[in-house]
C-alpha cells in the first residue's frame, strides 16, 4: 500500500461534510506529489513514495483514456459521494452501521461485529462501506474484524439501489432494567441491522399479557396482594368447601395467573401494577348472589355482647377462628355458629394481656368448667377488670 500507519491528512480532508478515507488519501497523495515526493513529508505521513508514484502513473493512464473517449475528467464537488456510491455497489456485503457514537464498533451482516480502524476519517459516519475487512487475532477478544478504507454512505442510496433488500420487524420484549414491556422496531438492509427503536409498548393487549407473564415467571411481588386478599380467598374457599354446589371458585394457585392477567389489563409497566388494588378484582370474580351467599355463610365479623366485633379468620380446611377477651364474651352463652348454623367458631379466649388462656368451640362448657378456676387466678392478677 502507498499509505500505512496513521498519516496527517490535510485539513481539507477532515473538514468535509462527507467522510471518506479514499478522498482523504487522494488529497494526501496530491500534497505529496506537489512536494515532489519530499522524503521528510513522506516519512511523516507514512507514505511509500514508490507506491505513490505508481498510483499516480496509473491515474494518469486512466485519465488519458477518459479524455480520448471525450469523458469528463475534472473533479466535481460531489466526487467523494459518487465514489462512495460506486464502492457501495461494488461491495454491498461490506455494509457497516455504527453501533453508537461512543465506540468504533460496527454492525455487519449476519449479526457479525467489526471495529472501524482508528486511523479512519469516518469516525463520525453512522453508515459506511469498508472496502477492506481483515481479521486479526487479539490476546483478549480472540478474532476481531477491522474495517478500513471506509466511506460514508447515504442510507437513501440503499433504498434507491437495493429496495428489495430491506425488511423490518416489530416485537415486544421485557426490559429487566426498567421492569416494563417495550415495543422494539428493527430495520435491516442487506442483512445489516440499520435501526433499532424502542418505545412504550404499542400493542396494548400483547403488552399486558407479557407483563402478566413476567410478573408470574419472575415472582415479582404485588404489594396489594396483602392479608385482606388472603383472608378473602380463605373465606370464599371455605364456603366453597362447605357448599360444593354453590359454584364458587376454589381460588387455588391455578387461579392466580388469571387474576394477575386481569390486574395487568391495559398496563405495560410493573411499577403501575405492584400497588394496584387486588381485592376488588378478586371480588369481581363472584356474582352479586355469590357475594351475598359468602357474606351470609361466612361473615367477616360477629357482634359481641360488649358492643365490640370479633373478626373471623377462615381457612379452607380448618375451623373458622376468632379472638376475644373474656370481658367481651360476657353474655355470650354459646359459641357462635356460621355456615347456616352448621359450624361452630373456634374462639381464642384472651386474658386482659391479650394472651390466650383457652381455645374452644364450646363456649357453654368453657363457662361451666374452665372459667371458674381461671377467674380466681386472673382476678387476682388483674383486679381492676370486671369479673363476673
Amino acid at each position: 500500500p502507498a499509505i500505512a500507519g496513521r498519516p496527517e491528512y490535510p485539513d481539507e480532508a477532515l473538514d468535509q461534510d462527507f467522510d471518506s478515507d479514499f478522498y482523504a488519501q487522494y488529497l494526501l497523495l496530491q500534497k505529496i506529489s506537489e512536494s515532489n515526493f519530499n522524503p521528510a513529508l513522506c516519512l511523516r505521513n507514512a507514505v511509500n513514495a514508490s507506491a505513490a508514484r505508481a498510483i499516480l502513473r496509473t491515474q494518469a493512464l486512466f485519465l488519458e483514456h477518459c479524455r480520448r473517449a471525450r469523458m469528463h475528467t475534472r473533479d466535481r464537488e460531489s466526487a467523494p459521494q459518487e465514489l462512495a456510491r460506486c464502492l457501495m455497489l461494488a461491495y454491498p456485503d461490506h455494509l457497516a452501521v455504527r453501533k453508537d457514537q461512543g465506540t468504533l464498533i460496527c454492525r455487519l451482516s449476519a449479526d457479525r461485529r467489526g471495529e472501524l480502524a482508528k486511523e479512519s476519517v469516518c469516525r463520525k459516519a453512522r453508515v459506511l462501506i469498508a472496502a477492506d475487512i481483515r481479521e486479526i487475532k487479539t490476546p483478549t477478544q480472540g478474532i476481531k474484524a477491522i474495517l478500513s478504507l471506509a466511506a460514508e454512505i447515504n442510507p437513501d442510496w440503499l433504498r434507491e439501489h437495493f429496495p428489495e433488500n430491506w425488511r423490518s420487524e416489530s416485537c415486544q420484549a421485557w426490559n429487566s432494567v426498567s421492569s416494563e414491556v417495550e415495543s422494539t422496531v428493527r430495520m435491516w438492509c442487506l442483512g445489516v441491522l440499520m435501526e433499532e427503536n424502542k418505545n412504550p409498548a404499542g400493542d396494548a393487549q400483547a403488552a399486558s399479557d407479557l407483563l402478566a407473564e413476567m410478573i408470574i415467571k419472575r415472582e415479582l411481588p404485588i404489594l396489594s396482594w396483602d392479608a385482606a386478599v388472603t383472608e378473602w380467598i380463605g373465606r370464599v374457599a371455605w364456603v366453597a368447601r362447605q357448599f360444593p354446589d354453590a359454584g364458587l371458585p376454589a381460588f387455588t394457585d391455578a387461579e392466580r395467573p388469571a387474576v394477575v392477567k386481569k390486574l395487568c389489563a391495559g398496563e405495560y409497566r410493573y411499577e403501575r401494577i405492584k400497588n394496584k388494588p387486588v381485592l376488588p378484582l378478586m371480588q369481581e370474580l363472584l356474582t352479586a348472589n355469590q357475594k351475598k351467599f359468602v357474606a351470609g355463610m361466612a361473615p367477616e365479623m360477629i357482634a359481641l355482647p360488649s358492643g365490640r366485633k370479633m373478626k373471623l379468620i377462615y381457612d379452607p380446611v380448618k375451623q373458622p377462628r376468632g379472638r376475644a377477651r373474656i370481658q367481651d364474651l360476657y353474655g355470650l352463652a354459646a359459641s357462635p355458629r356460621v355456615a347456616g348454623n352448621k359450624v361452630a367458631v373456634l374462639i381464642e379466649v384472651l386474658a386482659p394481656n391479650n394472651r390466650a388462656v383457652q381455645i374452644t368451640d364450646d363456649l357453654a362448657r368453657f363457662w361451666q368448667v374452665h372459667y371458674p378456676p381461671l377467674k380466681k387466678t386472673l382476678s387476682r392478677r388483674y383486679p381492676r377488670h370486671e369479673w363476673r
